[in-house]
């Protein structure tokens, strides 16, 4: 991914928050070409600087059955959208603000059911809001068997992190005041990057 240094992020929490934060993400892997969008869970791995991704793909879809001790691409994308140069102070170019983290890993399939049932309840706990209203365990026991079985868990651990900000950093403080005001004067997606931007560049 291409960097400048004023859009590079290093920071362990920062790139963990923001993972935590956008957990959609896409997996890509090559030899054949295969890409799959997928939710995730993300974990802190015990060695410095790495994380340790799960998720789970449906057992038809075929890009399981060649990832298994192959190095795969993790792509998280967060807030983005247009910057227009009407606001800016001096003349400039339209472009675009964007957040997103890479996480290069090797994948390695889920083999032991008991393994496989885990992650599927950490990705479903992840995500339900009201476990005493609905939790995975009141699923009939025929059903939930064959949802285990139509799925295939995997598990990546980092080695290389790449996380991008780019978020205006080269402009003035008065510029990125005004784009900020801009955004929030636009839609749900536009306001959601001022939000990202004055987080970030309040940091």
């Amino acid at each position: 991914m291409f960097q400048r240094n004023y859009t590079r992020v290093t920071d362990y929490d920062t790139i963990f928050q923001f993972l935590q934060d956008h957990n959609f993400g896409i997996i890509v892997s090559d030899n054949p070409l295969k890409i799959t969008h997928l939710p995730f869970v993300i974990h802190k791995s015990d060695h410095e600087g790495q994380f340790v991704v799960e998720a789970h793909f449906a057992r038809a879809n075929e890009h399981w059955e060649s990832i298994d001790k192959k190095e795969v691409v993790l792509i998280f994308t967060g807030p983005h959208g247009y910057i227009s140069p009407r606001v800016y102070t001096t003349p400039g170019v339209p472009t675009w603000n964007y957040s997103v983290v890479h996480l290069y890993g090797t994948a390695e399939i889920i083999q032991d059911p008991s393994d496989h049932i885990a992650i599927i309840g950490k990705l479903v706990n992840q995500y339900e809001k009201d476990p005493v209203a609905w939790n995975i365990d009141q699923l009939d026991p025929m059903v939930l068997q064959r949802q285990y079985q139509n799925t295939v868990s995997f598990r990546v651990v980092s080695h290389r992190v790449d996380a991008k900000f780019k978020l205006s950093q080269n402009k003035s403080e008065e510029d990125r005041v005004k784009i900020i005001n801009q955004l929030q004067s636009g839609n749900s997606q536009d306001k959601a990057l001022a939000e990202f931007m004055i987080v970030q560049l309040d940091e």
